[in-house]
C-alpha cells in the first residue's frame, strides 16, 4: 500500500498534511493501517494491556503495549528469566524462620488465578525471607524484580542474595503507597515501584553479581518498617502476596513465567517492506525519517539507543533498534553507497521518550531535530552494510516501545524537520 507519491516537501504542504509519508506505521492508533509491516518472535511474549492486565501474545504476534496509558509496539531483546518458580513461592527456599504459603485464586495482573499468599504466623522476632534459585555470572548486571501486594504488612524488602550479589544490593518498598525506603549502596540507579492496578506493585532493583554461582539469588523478606536494615528481623504476624518474580541479565523486560527451569523469550524483529520507491538510485539518495520511541532502561554499559533503516540489496526495509555501548551523546547518520544496498540510520543517546526527525540529501551532512529542538547537522559515516561492519560492534538490542515510524521520499527543510519532531 503506497501512502504517498514523492511530492516535494514544501512547508505548507508538509505541515498541512497534503504530502503524506511514503511509509507510515502509526502503532499508537489501533485503526491505522500498517502497510508492509511484519514482526517475528520465535516465542510467546507478555505485554501490558489497556486494562492493566498482563496477557500473553502468540508466537510472531505483535505486542501492542499500553504501559503509561498509551498504545505502542513493544520491542524487546531476547531475555531469560533465571528465577525459578516465578509465581509459586511454595517452590522457593526458606531462608528464615518457618513461613507458610497458600495459593488462593484471586485477581492479579495475569488474570484471575493462584497467587502466593506468604505469611509469618508466629509472634516472635525473626527474619522472614524466602529465595528463588538461579545461576548468575560475576561482573554481569541483573534486574531483580517482583510483582507484589500488601497483606497483613505493607513492607517488603527485595534483595540480591549475599553469595551472588554481596551484601549491598537491596531496597525496601511500601506495597500500599509505592514509596521507596532504605536502599543498599550496591543498587544501580534508583529502585522503582510501579502500580499495576488492584494494589499490585512492580518493585525493581538492579545490581552487579560478585560471584559466578548457582543457588539462592533473588530474595524477598517481610520487614516492619521502611528504614529496616538489610535482612532485618520482623516482630509478630506478617504477610504479603506475590504473583511474579524475575531475575534477568541487563535491563528489565516484560514478565517471563517460569516453573522448575529458566525460560527464554525470543527477541522481537521488525522487518520487510518494499523500499524501491523510497531510496533513489546511487548518487541521489535523499529522504526524511521520523521515529517516535520510548526507550527503556539500557544496561549498565549502554549509553542510549539508536535506530537503523536499511535496504540491503533486497528491497526490504528493516527497522533495527539498538542499544549503544560507546557512542557519545550526538547523532550520526550512516548510509550505504546505493550499489550494494542503501542503509541509513541515526544513533543517538535516546533515553525515555524521543521523537527524532532526520533529513539527508546527496551525501551532505544530515540534519537532525529531537523533540522539537533546533535542527543540527551531524557527520555522515559510510558503510555498505552496517550489520557487517565495525559499527555493529557498538550495537546491542533495543528495549522499549515504538509509537510510530514515518519515511518521506524527499529531504525536509530545517523548519519542516523541527515541526516533524514535536511530540504530540
Amino acid at each position: 500500500m503506497r501512502l504517498g507519491h514523492g511530492l516535494a516537501l514544501t512547508g505548507a504542504a508538509l505541515l498541512g498534511g497534503v504530502v503524506r509519508p511514503e511509509i507510515l506505521w502509526d502503532f499508537a492508533n489501533p485503526a491505522a493501517p500498517l502497510p508492509g509491516f511484519s514482526l517475528t518472535r520465535a516465542t510467546t511474549g507478555t505485554l501490558r494491556a489497556q486494562d492493566g492486565s498482563i496477557p500473553t501474545a502468540a508466537i510472531n504476534e505483535p505486542r501492542y503495549d499500553w504501559t503509561g496509558g498509551t498504545r505502542a509496539l513493544l520491542v524487546e531483546p531476547s531475555a531469560t528469566n533465571l528465577a525459578l518458580n516465578s509465581g509459586d513461592m511454595s517452590g522457593w527456599v526458606e531462608v528464615s524462620t518457618p513461613t507458610t504459603i497458600t495459593r488462593p485464586a484471586e485477581p492479579n495482573p495475569f488474570g484471575v488465578g493462584p497467587v502466593s499468599a506468604w505469611a509469618k504466623t508466629d509472634a516472635g522476632n525473626a527474619l522472614a525471607a524466602r529465595a528463588t534459585t538461579a545461576s548468575v555470572v560475576a561482573g554481569a548486571t541483573y534486574s531483580i524484580w517482583v510483582i507484589a501486594k500488601a497483606g497483613v504488612t505493607n513492607y517488603l524488602q527485595l534483595l540480591g542474595s549475599g553469595t551472588p550479589f554481596g551484601l549491598n544490593v537491596w531496597a525496601n518498598f511500601n506495597l500500599s503507597t509505592g514509596a521507596i525506603g532504605s536502599v543498599g549502596p550496591g543498587v544501580i540507579g534508583a529502585p522503582k515501584a510501579t502500580h499495576l492496578g488492584g494494589g499490585w506493585y512492580l518493585c525493581e532493583i538492579m545490581g552487579t553479581a560478585t560471584a559466578t554461582v548457582a543457588g539462592n539469588a533473588l530474595v524477598v523478606a517481610m520487614i516492619g518498617s521502611m528504614d529496616a536494615v538489610r535482612a532485618a528481623s520482623v516482630t509478630g504476624q506478617t504477610g504479603v502476596k506475590l504473583c511474579h518474580a524475575q531475575l534477568e541479565q541487563s535491563a528489565r523486560t516484560s514478565p517471563i513465567v517460569t516453573g522448575a527451569s529458566a525460560v527464554t523469550r525470543a527477541a522481537d524483529s521488525i522487518a520487510s517492506l518494499a523500499m524501491s520507491a523510497i531510496w533513489a538510485a546511487a548518487g541521489s539518495v535523499q529522504g526524511t525519517v521520523v521515529v517516535d520511541v520510548e526507550a527503556g532502561a539500557p544496561n549498565s554499559t549502554a549509553r542510549g539507543y539508536g535506530f537503523n533503516i536499511s535496504d540491503v540489496g533486497n528491497n526490504a526495509l528493516n527497522l533495527r533498534l539498538y542499544a549503544l555501548g560507546n557512542i557519545d551523546d550526538r547523532a550520526t547518520l550512516f548510509t550505504g553507497d546505493g550499489v550494494s544496498g542503501s542503509s541509513m540510520g541515526i544513533v543517538s543517546a535516546l533515553r525515555g521518550r524521543q521523537k527524532i526527525a532526520v533529513s539527508y540529501a546527496n551525501g551532505a551532512q544530515p540534519m537532525v531535530s529531537r523533540n522539537g529542538g533546533a535542527p543540527q547537522t551531524h557527520p555522515l559515516v559510510y558503510a555498505h552494510n552496517p550489520a557487517n561492519t565495525a559499527l555493529q560492534n557498538l550495537f546491542g538490542a533495543f528495549n522499549g516501545r515504538v509509537r510510530s515510524l514515518a519515511v518521506y521520499r524527499n529531504a525536509a527543510s530545517a523548519a519542516q524537520l523541527q515541526a516533524l519532531s514535536v511530540a504530540a
